[in-house]
């Protein structure tokens, strides 16, 4: 359901971050309310995002790591990104200061992604 926060919606797919505590997700809903973009922080630091198409057409939408509410500290230069409905990696990780993109996404669909920031040694 499009009021559900990401964290509650695959609590299987990330359970060693996920929390019942805290604030819900919080959401974007486009002007035109083609989308919605739900995000919400996890316990261990990482943002989990569910972009939702509510519309028939097929989309592609890109949001920097600011605009989505994640601002790397100093000691971070790079952002991992997992696809929580394909249980793998979603690609090289996303550079400080780049874009999240949520591509080809069908009509009536979503993307969940889950994006922790890495340190210089943890991007090696």
């Amino acid at each position: 359901p499009p009021n559900t926060p990401p964290c509650h919606m695959a609590c299987h797919s990330i359970a060693p971050c996920c929390t019942d505590t805290g604030p819900a997700g919080e959401a974007i809903e486009f002007a035109d309310g083609e989308a919605q973009l739900w995000s919400k922080r996890l316990v261990d630091g990482s943002l989990a995002l569910l972009f939702v198409n509510l519309g028939q057409a097929v989309l592609t939408h890109s949001f920097s790591l600011e605009e989505v509410g994640l601002k790397l500290g100093s000691n971070a230069t790079a952002v991992a990104v997992r696809d929580v409905w394909e249980r793998s990696s979603a690609g090289a990780p996303i550079a400080k200061g780049g874009r999240v993109t949520f591509a080809d996404v069908a009509g009536h669909d979503s993307r969940f992604l889950v994006l922790t920031p890495q340190s210089e040694k943890r991007a090696q």
